[in-house]
């Protein structure tokens, strides 16, 4: 399991605690081998775009229930548009293909840019000053990089990160976005390996290990009884 959550759920469901490895994410593994990568690429792309660093946003669109609905994506990005600092937006091909049917073009803070890989996004996202995003992915780089996050959805794709008060969950149909971005504050408590150390890959490697060289053959269930529940 990847945090404390998960495996307090899991209890819920009544899987058996000797079942169950917490390890940390693997994604915080890539994330910190990305970092070392990052220095000169950040330089270079905050250059390519105008940026500067730690006075832009980062944002990432694509989930449908910001897309299928146009006007929900139009106030979204209306409200980016609107921002004191520049946003920089690369494209997923599905916001892409929606923003040329609808004919929405930016007139403020928004640029529109093309798709970008794993490293260049992450290598943006350290001289962000905090992030807009609707990815699962992205919202847990940005705690890891000390960004807070606002996420235009419906419910939280991170419980932890909003309940330590890293991500802060809105819905761009009732809420101000452009209040918010002007409002957000960067938390002053950040909870260390929330997500694990690091080292999530060798802790699964070596609980793969541990069971396959004394395996449970005597233990017949691997959920515990949920009568009544």
């Amino acid at each position: 399991c990847s945090s404390e959550k998960a495996i307090i759920y899991l209890k819920n469901e009544g899987v058996q605690e000797h079942r169950m490895r917490l390890v940390g994410d693997t994604m915080y593994d890539l994330f910190l081998w990305a970092q070392k990568k990052s220095g000169k690429r950040s330089q270079k792309l905050m250059k390519q775009y105008g940026l500067k660093s730690g006075a832009y946003i980062l944002s990432t669109i694509h989930r449908a229930e910001n897309t299928d609905n146009q006007e929900r994506l139009k106030t979204i990005l209306n409200g980016m548009d609107k921002s004191k600092l520049p946003v920089i937006l690369p494209l997923h091909p599905r916001t892409k293909k929606i923003i040329e049917a609808i004919d929405w073009k930016p007139q403020g803070a928004l640029k529109l840019v093309d798709p970008m890989g794993y490293l260049d996004l992450n290598a943006l996202l350290q001289g962000a000053e905090f992030t807009i995003t609707d990815s699962g992915g992205v919202s847990r780089e940005s705690f890891w990089a000390r960004k807070p996050s606002i996420v235009p959805m419906s419910a939280p794709p991170w419980l932890e990160i909003e309940q330590a008060g890293w991500m802060t969950t809105i819905n761009p149909e009732k809420d101000s976005l452009i209040g918010i971005m002007n409002n957000l504050k960067v938390p002053t408590t950040y909870p260390e390996n929330l997500f694990g150390d690091g080292h999530a890959g060798d802790k699964i490697i070596q609980a793969v290990y541990d069971f396959v060289q004394n395996p449970t053959s005597d233990d017949k269930m691997w959920r515990q009884s949920r009568q009544g529940s």
